[in-house]
Protein backbone atom coordinates (compact mmCIF):
# COMPACT_ATOMS: atom_id res chain seq x y z
CA UNK A 1 0.00 0.00 0.00
CA UNK A 2 1.36 3.38 -1.06
CA UNK A 3 1.53 6.18 1.46
CA UNK A 4 -0.09 9.52 0.67
CA UNK A 5 2.38 12.27 -0.20
CA UNK A 6 -0.23 14.92 0.57
CA UNK A 7 -0.98 13.51 4.02
CA UNK A 8 2.74 13.20 4.78
CA UNK A 9 3.35 16.80 3.71
CA UNK A 10 0.37 18.17 5.62
CA UNK A 11 1.09 16.47 8.94
CA UNK A 12 4.76 17.46 8.75
CA UNK A 13 3.78 21.03 7.97
CA UNK A 14 1.43 21.15 10.96
CA UNK A 15 4.17 19.88 13.26
CA UNK A 16 6.64 22.40 11.85
CA UNK A 17 4.12 25.21 12.43
CA UNK A 18 3.86 24.26 16.10
CA UNK A 19 7.64 24.37 16.38
CA UNK A 20 7.69 27.71 14.54
CA UNK A 21 5.17 29.18 17.00
CA UNK A 22 7.40 28.18 19.90
CA UNK A 23 10.44 29.55 18.06
CA UNK A 24 8.74 32.91 17.39
CA UNK A 25 7.47 33.35 20.94
CA UNK A 26 10.91 32.40 22.23
CA UNK A 27 12.56 35.00 20.00
CA UNK A 28 10.06 37.61 21.19
CA UNK A 29 10.94 36.68 24.80
CA UNK A 30 7.43 35.64 25.75
CA UNK A 31 8.99 32.36 26.86
CA UNK A 32 12.55 31.75 28.00
CA UNK A 33 14.42 28.45 28.08
CA UNK A 34 14.09 28.49 31.88
CA UNK A 35 10.31 28.95 31.64
CA UNK A 36 9.86 26.24 29.05
CA UNK A 37 12.13 23.85 30.98
CA UNK A 38 9.55 23.80 33.78
CA UNK A 39 6.82 22.92 31.27
CA UNK A 40 9.02 20.24 29.72
CA UNK A 41 9.70 18.77 33.16
CA UNK A 42 5.95 18.59 33.85
CA UNK A 43 5.38 16.74 30.57
CA UNK A 44 8.19 14.29 31.36
CA UNK A 45 7.06 13.64 34.92
CA UNK A 46 3.30 13.43 34.35
CA UNK A 47 2.04 13.37 30.74
CA UNK A 48 4.50 10.97 29.09
CA UNK A 49 4.36 8.44 31.98
CA UNK A 50 0.55 8.48 31.69
CA UNK A 51 0.83 7.92 27.94
CA UNK A 52 3.19 4.98 28.47
CA UNK A 53 0.79 3.43 30.96
CA UNK A 54 -2.21 3.83 28.65
CA UNK A 55 -0.57 2.49 25.49
CA UNK A 56 0.83 -0.56 27.31
CA UNK A 57 -2.20 -1.31 29.48
CA UNK A 58 -4.68 -1.13 26.58
CA UNK A 59 -2.82 -3.82 24.58
CA UNK A 60 -2.51 -7.51 25.24
CA UNK A 61 0.75 -8.73 26.67
CA UNK A 62 1.91 -10.53 23.54
CA UNK A 63 5.16 -10.60 21.60
CA UNK A 64 3.90 -8.63 18.59
CA UNK A 65 3.19 -5.58 20.72
CA UNK A 66 6.79 -5.53 21.96
CA UNK A 67 8.43 -5.93 18.55
CA UNK A 68 9.00 -2.14 18.27
CA UNK A 69 10.93 -2.18 21.55
CA UNK A 70 13.08 -5.05 20.30
CA UNK A 71 13.73 -3.21 17.04
CA UNK A 72 14.65 0.02 18.81
CA UNK A 73 16.86 -1.78 21.31
CA UNK A 74 18.77 -3.71 18.64
CA UNK A 75 19.17 -0.57 16.53
CA UNK A 76 20.58 1.38 19.48
CA UNK A 77 22.95 -1.42 20.46
CA UNK A 78 24.18 -1.57 16.86
CA UNK A 79 24.86 2.16 16.61
CA UNK A 80 26.53 2.23 20.04
CA UNK A 81 28.87 -0.61 19.08
CA UNK A 82 29.72 1.00 15.73
CA UNK A 83 30.40 4.34 17.40
CA UNK A 84 32.63 2.71 20.02
CA UNK A 85 34.65 1.04 17.26
CA UNK A 86 35.07 4.38 15.46
CA UNK A 87 36.05 6.22 18.65
CA UNK A 88 38.73 3.66 19.52
CA UNK A 89 39.95 3.21 15.94
CA UNK A 90 40.60 6.91 15.25
CA UNK A 91 42.93 9.16 17.25
CA UNK A 92 40.36 11.53 18.75
CA UNK A 93 41.74 13.91 21.36
CA UNK A 94 38.99 13.06 23.86
CA UNK A 95 37.41 9.71 23.00
CA UNK A 96 34.81 9.89 25.78
CA UNK A 97 33.62 13.33 24.68
CA UNK A 98 33.51 12.19 21.05
CA UNK A 99 31.42 9.19 22.04
CA UNK A 100 28.94 11.36 23.96
CA UNK A 101 28.76 13.87 21.11
CA UNK A 102 27.87 11.11 18.68
CA UNK A 103 25.35 9.39 20.93
CA UNK A 104 23.48 12.58 21.77
CA UNK A 105 23.54 13.57 18.08
CA UNK A 106 21.95 10.56 16.42
CA UNK A 107 21.02 7.89 18.97
CA UNK A 108 18.09 9.79 20.49
CA UNK A 109 15.06 10.08 18.21
CA UNK A 110 11.86 12.08 18.63
CA UNK A 111 9.63 9.01 18.97
CA UNK A 112 6.69 10.84 20.60
CA UNK A 113 6.25 14.48 19.55
CA UNK A 114 6.76 13.78 15.83
CA UNK A 115 6.11 10.07 15.46
CA UNK A 116 2.72 9.67 17.16
CA UNK A 117 0.84 12.24 15.01
CA UNK A 118 2.48 10.96 11.83
CA UNK A 119 1.63 7.34 12.55
CA UNK A 120 -1.99 8.24 13.34
CA UNK A 121 -2.39 10.05 10.02
CA UNK A 122 -0.42 7.73 7.72
CA UNK A 123 -1.18 4.30 9.19
CA UNK A 124 -4.04 4.75 11.66
CA UNK A 125 -4.53 5.23 15.40
CA UNK A 126 -4.26 1.47 16.03
CA UNK A 127 -0.52 1.69 15.27
CA UNK A 128 0.25 4.62 17.55
CA UNK A 129 1.52 2.20 20.19
CA UNK A 130 4.56 1.43 17.99
CA UNK A 131 6.48 4.71 18.55
CA UNK A 132 5.44 4.77 22.21
CA UNK A 133 6.71 1.22 22.85
CA UNK A 134 9.86 1.91 20.82
CA UNK A 135 10.39 5.09 22.83
CA UNK A 136 10.89 3.09 26.03
CA UNK A 137 14.52 2.72 24.97
CA UNK A 138 14.97 6.50 24.81
CA UNK A 139 12.90 7.32 27.87
CA UNK A 140 13.84 4.57 30.31
CA UNK A 141 16.84 2.52 29.15
CA UNK A 142 19.31 4.93 27.53
CA UNK A 143 19.11 8.07 29.75
CA UNK A 144 20.15 6.28 32.97
CA UNK A 145 23.04 4.55 31.21
CA UNK A 146 24.33 7.74 29.62
CA UNK A 147 23.74 9.77 32.78
CA UNK A 148 25.71 7.27 34.84
CA UNK A 149 28.53 7.42 32.30
CA UNK A 150 28.67 11.20 32.63
CA UNK A 151 28.40 11.11 36.43
CA UNK A 152 31.10 8.46 36.80
CA UNK A 153 33.39 10.37 34.45
CA UNK A 154 32.86 13.56 36.46
CA UNK A 155 33.70 11.74 39.68
CA UNK A 156 36.80 10.22 38.08
CA UNK A 157 38.01 13.61 36.85
CA UNK A 158 37.24 15.17 40.22
CA UNK A 159 39.28 12.49 42.00
CA UNK A 160 42.15 12.97 39.57
CA UNK A 161 42.06 16.71 40.14
CA UNK A 162 42.00 16.19 43.91
CA UNK A 163 44.97 13.83 43.71
CA UNK A 164 46.88 16.29 41.55
CA UNK A 165 46.15 19.11 44.01
CA UNK A 166 47.38 17.00 46.94
CA UNK A 167 50.61 16.23 45.10
CA UNK A 168 51.17 19.90 44.28
CA UNK A 169 50.53 20.85 47.89
CA UNK A 170 53.02 18.23 49.06
CA UNK A 171 55.64 19.52 46.63
CA UNK A 172 55.13 23.08 47.87
CA UNK A 173 55.63 21.97 51.48
CA UNK A 174 58.96 20.35 50.53
CA UNK A 175 60.27 23.53 48.91
CA UNK A 176 62.89 25.71 50.63
CA UNK A 177 61.79 28.62 52.81
CA UNK A 178 64.12 30.85 50.83
CA UNK A 179 62.41 30.20 47.49
CA UNK A 180 61.88 33.32 45.43
CA UNK A 181 58.38 34.80 45.47
CA UNK A 182 57.98 34.63 41.70
CA UNK A 183 58.17 30.85 41.87
CA UNK A 184 55.25 30.76 44.33
CA UNK A 185 53.23 33.08 42.14
CA UNK A 186 53.84 30.83 39.17
CA UNK A 187 52.60 27.81 41.11
CA UNK A 188 49.44 29.62 42.15
CA UNK A 189 48.88 30.75 38.59
CA UNK A 190 48.74 27.16 37.42
CA UNK A 191 46.00 26.33 39.90
CA UNK A 192 43.94 29.38 38.97
CA UNK A 193 44.10 28.62 35.26
CA UNK A 194 43.18 24.98 35.86
CA UNK A 195 40.19 25.89 38.02
CA UNK A 196 38.94 28.37 35.45
CA UNK A 197 39.28 25.81 32.67
CA UNK A 198 37.48 23.18 34.76
CA UNK A 199 34.64 25.59 35.50
CA UNK A 200 34.17 26.30 31.80
CA UNK A 201 34.27 22.64 30.91
CA UNK A 202 31.91 21.46 33.65
CA UNK A 203 29.29 24.14 34.31
CA UNK A 204 27.16 21.63 36.22
CA UNK A 205 30.00 20.38 38.40
CA UNK A 206 28.18 21.49 41.58
CA UNK A 207 25.71 18.63 41.13
CA UNK A 208 28.50 16.23 42.13
CA UNK A 209 28.03 17.21 45.78
CA UNK A 210 25.08 14.79 45.77
CA UNK A 211 26.21 11.29 46.86
CA UNK A 212 26.76 8.91 43.96
CA UNK A 213 24.20 6.37 45.20
CA UNK A 214 21.50 9.05 45.32
CA UNK A 215 22.34 10.16 41.78
CA UNK A 216 22.00 6.56 40.60
CA UNK A 217 18.56 6.25 42.21
CA UNK A 218 17.41 9.56 40.73
CA UNK A 219 18.39 8.64 37.15
CA UNK A 220 17.09 5.04 37.28
CA UNK A 221 13.84 5.21 39.28
CA UNK A 222 11.64 7.60 37.29
CA UNK A 223 7.86 8.07 36.83
CA UNK A 224 8.23 6.64 33.32
CA UNK A 225 9.71 3.42 34.66
CA UNK A 226 7.02 3.13 37.35
CA UNK A 227 4.17 3.74 34.87
CA UNK A 228 5.68 1.31 32.36
CA UNK A 229 5.80 -1.43 35.00
CA UNK A 230 2.23 -0.62 36.06
CA UNK A 231 1.12 -0.80 32.42
CA UNK A 232 2.76 -4.21 31.98
CA UNK A 233 1.12 -5.51 35.15
CA UNK A 234 -2.29 -4.22 34.08
CA UNK A 235 -1.87 -5.67 30.60
CA UNK A 236 -0.97 -9.04 32.11
CA UNK A 237 -4.19 -9.10 34.13
CA UNK A 238 -6.32 -8.65 31.01
CA UNK A 239 -8.65 -6.27 32.84
CA UNK A 240 -10.35 -3.38 31.07
CA UNK A 241 -9.14 0.04 32.20
CA UNK A 242 -11.90 1.95 34.05
CA UNK A 243 -13.35 4.75 31.94
CA UNK A 244 -12.26 7.55 34.27
CA UNK A 245 -8.62 6.35 34.20
CA UNK A 246 -8.75 5.92 30.43
CA UNK A 247 -10.22 9.40 29.96
CA UNK A 248 -7.70 11.00 32.31
CA UNK A 249 -4.69 9.34 30.68
CA UNK A 250 -6.06 10.21 27.22
CA UNK A 251 -6.24 13.89 28.18
CA UNK A 252 -2.66 13.78 29.41
CA UNK A 253 -1.56 11.92 26.28
CA UNK A 254 -3.17 14.50 24.02
CA UNK A 255 -1.22 17.25 25.74
CA UNK A 256 2.13 15.65 25.02
CA UNK A 257 2.54 16.28 21.28
CA UNK A 258 1.64 19.97 20.97
CA UNK A 259 3.39 20.91 24.21
CA UNK A 260 6.51 18.99 23.24
CA UNK A 261 6.73 20.56 19.78
CA UNK A 262 6.20 24.03 21.24
CA UNK A 263 8.96 23.31 23.76
CA UNK A 264 11.33 22.31 20.95
CA UNK A 265 10.63 25.62 19.22
CA UNK A 266 11.49 27.64 22.32
CA UNK A 267 14.73 25.69 22.81
CA UNK A 268 15.62 26.29 19.15
CA UNK A 269 15.00 30.04 19.52
CA UNK A 270 17.91 30.22 21.94
CA UNK A 271 20.25 28.44 19.51
CA UNK A 272 22.34 30.03 16.71
CA UNK A 273 21.99 28.97 13.08
CA UNK A 274 25.72 28.85 12.37
CA UNK A 275 29.02 28.47 14.19
CA UNK A 276 29.60 24.71 14.18
CA UNK A 277 31.94 22.24 12.52
CA UNK A 278 29.81 21.54 9.44
CA UNK A 279 31.73 18.41 8.49
CA UNK A 280 31.06 16.86 11.88
CA UNK A 281 27.43 17.99 12.10
CA UNK A 282 26.78 16.95 8.50
CA UNK A 283 28.17 13.50 9.23
CA UNK A 284 25.94 13.15 12.27
CA UNK A 285 22.88 14.23 10.28
CA UNK A 286 23.63 11.65 7.57
CA UNK A 287 24.02 8.92 10.18
CA UNK A 288 20.82 10.00 11.92
CA UNK A 289 18.61 10.40 8.85
CA UNK A 290 19.98 7.57 6.67
CA UNK A 291 21.94 4.95 8.58
CA UNK A 292 19.71 4.76 11.65
CA UNK A 293 16.54 4.00 9.59
CA UNK A 294 18.48 1.48 7.50
CA UNK A 295 19.73 -0.29 10.63
CA UNK A 296 16.15 -0.40 11.91
CA UNK A 297 14.95 -1.74 8.54
CA UNK A 298 17.63 -4.44 8.64
CA UNK A 299 16.52 -5.72 12.04
CA UNK A 300 12.86 -5.60 11.01
CA UNK A 301 13.64 -7.68 7.94
CA UNK A 302 15.86 -10.10 9.86
CA UNK A 303 13.31 -10.74 12.62
CA UNK A 304 10.43 -10.90 10.16
CA UNK A 305 8.13 -8.05 11.13
CA UNK A 306 4.92 -7.50 9.20
CA UNK A 307 5.03 -4.75 6.57
CA UNK A 308 3.31 -2.02 8.59
CA UNK A 309 5.31 -2.58 11.78
CA UNK A 310 8.57 -2.71 9.81
CA UNK A 311 7.81 0.49 7.91
CA UNK A 312 6.71 2.38 10.99
CA UNK A 313 9.84 1.30 12.87
CA UNK A 314 12.02 2.39 9.97
CA UNK A 315 10.21 5.70 9.50
CA UNK A 316 10.27 6.81 13.12
CA UNK A 317 14.05 6.37 13.15
CA UNK A 318 14.23 8.99 10.37
CA UNK A 319 12.64 11.69 12.54
CA UNK A 320 14.57 14.55 14.19
CA UNK A 321 16.91 14.16 17.13
CA UNK A 322 15.02 13.91 20.40
CA UNK A 323 14.88 16.74 22.91
CA UNK A 324 16.10 14.32 25.58
CA UNK A 325 19.47 13.95 23.89
CA UNK A 326 19.79 17.71 23.44
CA UNK A 327 19.09 18.46 27.11
CA UNK A 328 21.44 15.70 28.26
CA UNK A 329 24.17 17.07 26.00
CA UNK A 330 23.77 20.51 27.58
CA UNK A 331 23.79 19.13 31.12
CA UNK A 332 26.75 16.83 30.52
CA UNK A 333 29.22 19.65 31.17
CA UNK A 334 31.41 18.70 28.19
CA UNK A 335 30.45 21.51 25.81
CA UNK A 336 29.01 19.17 23.16
CA UNK A 337 28.53 21.69 20.37
CA UNK A 338 28.00 19.23 17.51
CA UNK A 339 25.10 17.45 19.21
CA UNK A 340 23.26 20.72 19.88
CA UNK A 341 23.62 21.81 16.24
CA UNK A 342 22.51 18.36 15.08
CA UNK A 343 19.36 18.72 17.17
CA UNK A 344 18.74 22.18 15.72
CA UNK A 345 19.20 21.30 12.05
CA UNK A 346 17.51 17.90 12.23
CA UNK A 347 14.28 19.66 13.20
CA UNK A 348 14.65 22.11 10.32
CA UNK A 349 15.38 19.39 7.75
CA UNK A 350 12.67 17.02 8.96
CA UNK A 351 10.10 17.80 6.24
CA UNK A 352 12.22 17.15 3.12
CA UNK A 353 13.88 14.10 4.68
CA UNK A 354 10.53 12.58 5.61
CA UNK A 355 9.16 13.09 2.08
CA UNK A 356 12.27 11.45 0.63
CA UNK A 357 11.69 8.39 2.82
CA UNK A 358 8.03 8.30 1.76
CA UNK A 359 9.24 8.26 -1.85
CA UNK A 360 11.64 5.41 -1.06
CA UNK A 361 8.81 3.38 0.46
CA UNK A 362 6.43 4.02 -2.43
CA UNK A 363 8.77 3.74 -5.41
CA UNK A 364 11.30 1.15 -4.21
CA UNK A 365 8.71 -0.87 -2.26
CA UNK A 366 11.03 -1.02 0.75
CA UNK A 367 9.72 -3.43 3.43
CA UNK A 368 6.55 -3.94 1.40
Amino acid sequence: MKLSYLDAFQINLVLMVLIAIGYLLGKLRYFSVIDISSIRRTVYLISIPAMLFKEIATHKLEAKVWYPLLNSLLSEISIHVLLLIVCFAFPFKDKFKQFLDGIFSFAYVNFVYFACPMVRILWGAEYQYIPVIAGIVHFIIEPPIHSLLVISNHHREQNQQSTSSDEDQHDNQQSDDGMEMDGVEHSEGIHEDHDEEEEKRHPTIQTQTIPLWKQIIFVVVTPMLVCTILGIVWSATGLVIPSFILTFTTFLENSVMATGLFTIGVFMSDHPFFGCNWLEVGSYLIIHFIFMPLISAFWSWLIGFDSVTARVCCMIHALPTGLTGYVMAINSGHGLQASSFTFFWSNILCLPVFLIWITVFNELHLLA
